[in-house]
């Protein structure tokens, strides 16, 4: 009898003690704030009002979270799958009255007994419909409830006043174990990546359950892995962008989960292109709905004022190199760290792609340059990949960026991002002092970019019927989005210049944070299909030739000049 009491008697100490423990766990969970005074007591960072400000809205955010017990997925997809049901089934009474109306206005004439009989019986006979889903009664289902999730945080401000430092220290406190940290321009290549791999092999079932709306399987697919996702650097660049996160944030919406980001902008401000009523209006909606939108307004660029900013550090403390002999130093400290070791070729593999790195050592470090890394047509992807392989990168020869050259401009933006993602250590020659390269972004002569996108726009309003603009007054792109994103990118090569960033490890990892796939819901219709989950772009061998434009595309070279060319001559003409 004793000998069976022990194990009841040692099972309640554990279950109390698990217990205590746990609340004391709970009552001592570092919030963002006390984690934000530890490191201002350890002299890592300056105290700022707008930051303890913005902490009050985090601190708010991760006391919710503690009392938050959101629902199992499956719960949320039972509410999913039942909208989607009466949308359809609201669908479906909708057309076959619309049947019966036009018929009647075919049919239904006065005086005459055969066309009114005629009218009677093809109203009888309504469109294809589900007349299963007619007959169910989908107001009387119950559904469980559902735990409202707590509201998110949308952190907004200048350069540098730290509103990545402030979403890291809610990340890292943040009381759950399902969170993830993404870097934005990763968290689109993963949606377009499922978008794609969905669109190919998602079955029929799966489509008809969720009304052939894949955004809300990835929306599914998210909510599976992380019950808090944090955005670092969100932007829109354009309205498809924000037609595809309007939908997406909607459906996290539905599976509870909670968004933490970070931007420059105001969500109103995000894009500011043509035809933001349909798409970009509705997203701002969504997304102020779903966050609290906090103002960091510190007005100070604390990479300004990090120690070692000054640029007066000696020849190997100071990274960047400018001016006359620029070229020949980085060359020379490029042959003092590689001596000894072999310069090889080598090729990444970048999402199908090939990504060839000419000048590279064993032991990671890169040499490119400026026009070939910048100027080839690479995206956030390659870049990231580049700065994962190697934790020390060269680029030579940064030139003062101009309106023709805005493309080169862009992607410089992007692979600084990258580079500061994976905290990569960074040299380059330039011309000109760092703070100068984006500044006079025009062109009085109203480059051949301006005139192919100012064409294009013209040649779609003729397609509507509209009166075109003047393509010589207005731009598809005014150049604004590029100077707002060339701040960050300065102020972010500042702090790469301070011996605090060139003192830290190379996080690869950082990039590597993306969305898993695996757990796509796929419909099952072919098993053969499903048996591998693991998403693979075709190879490049598999691809037995690049796909060409013609001269009279509009990507094809040639296109536009033709069209500016045949228009002057017809003007000089008259």
């Amino acid at each position: 009898m004793r000998a069976s009491i022990v194990p009841r008697s040692l099972q309640s100490y554990i279950t109390r003690s698990l217990q205590f423990r746990r609340q004391i766990h709970e009552q001592s969970m570092c919030l963002p704030s006390q984690e934000y005074m530890r490191h201002v007591s350890a002299s890592n960072i300056i105290m700022d009002q707008a930051q303890l400000q913005a902490l009050r809205k985090l601190d708010r955010l991760h006391n919710e979270l503690l009392s938050f017990h959101p629902n199992a997925i499956d719960t949320y997809d039972e509410h999913v799958i039942h909208r989607y049901k009466k949308l359809k089934q609201k669908r479906a009474k909708d057309a076959i009255l619309l049947h019966e109306e036009q018929q009647r206005e075919l049919y239904d004439f006065a005086g005459n007994a055969n066309l009114k009989e005629m009218s009677t019986q093809l109203t009888q006979q309504p469109p294809r419909v589900d007349f299963n889903l007619l007959k169910e009664d989908l107001s009387s289902v119950e559904l469980p409830k559902l735990t409202d999730p707590p509201r998110g945080v949308y952190l907004w401000g200048s350069v540098g006043c730290g509103k990545s430092m402030l979403m890291d220290l809610f990340f890292e406190t943040a009381p759950t174990k399902k969170k993830v940290r993404i870097h934005f321009h990763s968290f689109m290549r993963d949606v377009f990546q499922h978008l794609h791999r969905l669109s190919t092999r998602c079955g029929r079932d799966n489509r008809e359950k969720y009304d052939h709306n894949l955004i809300q399987l990835v929306a599914k697919n998210l909510a599976l892995q992380a019950h808090v996702l944090c955005f670092d650097e969100m932007q829109i660049p354009d309205v498809g962008t924000a037609g595809v996160l309007y939908r997406l944030f909607t459906h996290l919406k539905d599976y509870g989960v909670i968004l933490v980001a970070t931007s420059n902008r105001h969500p109103e401000e995000l894009y500011q292109g043509d035809f933001a009523d349909t798409l970009f209006e509705p997203f701002t909606r969504v997304l102020q709905e779903t966050c609290q939108v906090v103002n960091l307004q510190s007005g100070t660029d604390y990479r300004d004022i990090m120690p070692g900013c000054d640029c007066n550090q000696g020849v190997f403390s100071d990274p960047i190199f400018v001016g006359e002999g620029a070229k020949e130093t980085l060359r020379d400290i490029w042959s003092t760290l590689s001596q000894s070791k072999s310069i090889r070729p080598v090729s990444l593999q970048v999402l199908g792609r090939t990504v060839e790195i000419q000048s590279s050592t064993s032991d990671g470090q890169a040499f490119f340059d400026f026009n070939y890394l910048c100027g080839s047509p690479l995206g956030p992807s390659d870049y990231l990949a580049i700065a994962r392989q190697f934790h020390t990168i060269f680029l030579e020869g940064i030139p003062k960026m101009r309106m023709s050259s805005r493309n080169e401009a862009r992607r410089f933006i992007t692979l600084i991002d990258a580079i500061y993602e994976c905290k990569t250590k960074f040299y380059a020659s330039t011309d000109i002092p760092i703070e100068k390269l984006f500044i006079e972004i025009s062109d009085s002569d109203r480059d051949r970019f301006e005139i192919m996108h100012g064409e294009m726009l013209g040649e779609m309003m003729y397609d509507l019927g509209k009166d075109g603009p003047d393509i010589y007054q207005n731009y598809l792109f005014t150049g604004e989005e590029e100077l707002f994103a060339s701040k960050r990118c300065i102020s972010r090569l500042k702090e790469m210049r301070s011996p605090s960033y060139q003192t830290q490890r190379h996080q690869p990892a950082s990039g590597l944070v993306g969305i898993d796939g695996a757990h796509l819901d796929i419909s099952h219709s072919d098993a053969k299909e499903n048996q591998n989950l693991t998403f693979t772009m075709p190879s490049t061998q598999a691809i037995s030739s690049k796909p060409k434009f013609s001269d009279k595309h509009f990507w094809g070279f040639g296109w536009w000049e033709n069209i500016i060319s045949d228009r002057v001559s017809r003007k000089r003409s008259r």
